[in-house]
């Protein structure tokens, strides 16, 4: 059996995203950013990927991401079919348009 793994930016009161979808709450600081490519890497959407290095670079920790509509569809709106192309992408609910399979 493959072993799930959860992984989610969360404010301290439980939440994943402010009252109309905003995620600019969470901190992005060089020190954490670094961390995060270092050890989450997979966890970073493509053009974040682009930006630490790692675009090319095989998935390691991760090989799916789930996402949900509201997660998924900013990107669709900039263009955006595929925003982690390194991975199996799933969308939760129906989209306008679903993530091109890598």
């Amino acid at each position: 059996m493959r072993k799930l793994t959860y992984y989610i930016s969360l404010s301290i009161d439980g939440f994943i995203a402010g009252p109309d979808d905003e995620v600019d709450f969470f901190p992005g600081s060089d020190e954490y950013m670094a961390w995060m490519a270092g050890d989450y890497g997979d966890a970073l959407p493509g053009a974040f990927r682009e930006q630490f290095g790692l675009a090319g670079v095989a998935p390691t920790r991760f090989d799916t991401v789930v996402m949900g509509r509201r997660t998924y569809d900013p990107a669709l709106q900039l263009g955006v079919t595929s925003p982690y192309p390194h991975l199996r992408q799933y969308v939760s609910r129906a989209a306008s348009s679903s993530p091109t399979p890598r």
